[in-house]
């Protein structure tokens, strides 16, 4: 994202702040994703205790295909 602002003309550019906000905004709206996906595949699974949480994404080698997406991602 500062690489882009600092690609805007002076009047056009945002503050520190700003862009720190849209980053944390971006990435609870990754994350809120990414907890979505997970449990419209196993229904009822936001209701479990953490350890079926852990299981699950331990049996579904879950955090590997996160990683596995993220090093793919593109930002622009």
């Amino acid at each position: 994202m500062t690489e882009k602002n600092n690609q805007r003309s002076l009047d056009k550019r945002w503050p520190q702040e700003r862009i720190d906000r849209e980053a944390a905004n971006m990435y609870y709206k990754f994350l809120v994703n990414i907890h979505d996906k997970i449990s419209s595949n196993f229904k009822g699974l936001a209701k479990h205790d953490p350890n079926k949480w852990r299981h699950f994404i331990s049996v579904n080698e879950t955090l590997d295909q996160l990683e596995e997406s993220v090093v793919e991602l593109d930002f622009e």
